[in-house]
């Protein structure tokens, strides 16, 4: 992803996996075989939170409200697979959503006065679109290291599109300074 102006584009907070989680997501899909059309490699995330099409100004102030956000770094378990029904999405999630995980998510909601939805935090990766409907199960576990999120802007003027990561900003590390991650 690379950067870009963000005016009027659809404006949300992702975590991106590192190449070797995007690796092992795209060997459980051919592995679980689950139909529909594959989310291509580039796209695969996980939304933080949506807050629809932004103006430059709403951008600025989302990227400053971020500052004092203070999750510590964490490890995601995808470990369910399932099914949006109505979308058509099938997805890997974890069975337990990990504490800073949901922290991080409350965090960078939307405020209420910008959407008249509740929100909701279902965390999932789309892997395939227009797929049957299946019930959810289990399956192997993918371990994600998560280190930092994005806000990501998507097409323009409310149309979905190619995703620019717009900033990124890395979670808290507990280590004990002078000491080797």
């Amino acid at each position: 992803m690379g950067t870009g102006d963000a005016t009027s584009a659809r404006i949300f907070f992702a975590l991106w996996p590192p190449a070797v989680v995007v690796d092992a997501i795209e060997t459980r899909v051919d592995a679980l075989s689950p139909g529909g059309r594959r989310v291509a490699r580039e796209r695969l995330h996980l939304t933080l939170a949506f807050h629809g099409c932004c103006s430059a100004a709403r951008l600025a102030e989302l990227k400053r409200s971020v500052a004092g956000v203070r999750i510590p770094a964490f490890e995601l378990v995808l470990d369910r697979i399932g099914h949006f029904r109505r979308p058509g999405i099938t997805w890997l999630a974890p069975e337990v959503t990990p504490a800073p995980l949901a922290r991080l998510a409350a965090a960078l909601a939307p405020p209420s006065a910008v959407t008249d939805k509740p929100f909701v935090f279902r965390p999932h990766v789309s892997i395939t679109r227009k797929a049957a409907p299946r019930a959810p199960a289990t399956t192997v576990p993918i371990v994600w290291p998560v280190r930092s999120f994005s806000l990501v802007a998507s097409g323009c003027e409310g149309a979905p599109g190619r995703y620019r990561e717009l900033a990124q900003w890395r979670l808290e590390n507990d280590a004990v300074p002078g000491t080797r991650v």
